[in-house]
């Protein structure tokens, strides 16, 4: 759903305004800082709006208790997936910092190895 003008910001929960049109979670996690070329509305508010949307998006089965220094961190991480997105789509290389991002994260990813570009 597209966001109305008249919007009190910031948000208190962004579950109402999450939309899921990247055709994977990594694409809808970074549609969840909304409008990023004007109000940069941020849906991931709360650590339970983290918990909730890993929960919809498929990546875990039921909510978990996220602790509030993981949600910053989160947020890093989709701004680091965006950076490469927008990267590749534009043909430039690789935005160093956000590729070690990705790497930290990755190590929490199970067996996969990191990615190293």
């Amino acid at each position: 759903m597209d966001l109305p003008e008249q919007l009190d910001l910031p948000l208190t929960a962004g579950a109402p305004w999450w939309y899921w049109l990247g055709g994977r979670p990594s694409m809808d996690f970074v549609n969840t800082l909304r409008e990023r070329w004007n109000r940069r509305v941020e849906t991931l508010v709360t650590p339970d709006d983290l918990s909730a949307w890993l929960v919809r998006a498929g990546v875990m089965d039921h909510p978990e208790p996220v602790p509030a220094a993981v949600l910053g961190p989160a947020r890093e991480l989709r701004e680091a997936i965006d950076a490469c997105v927008v990267a590749v789509l534009e043909g430039a290389a690789l935005p160093p910092d956000a590729v070690a991002t990705l790497d930290e994260w990755l190590a929490f990813a199970g067996a996969r190895p990191q990615r190293r570009w």
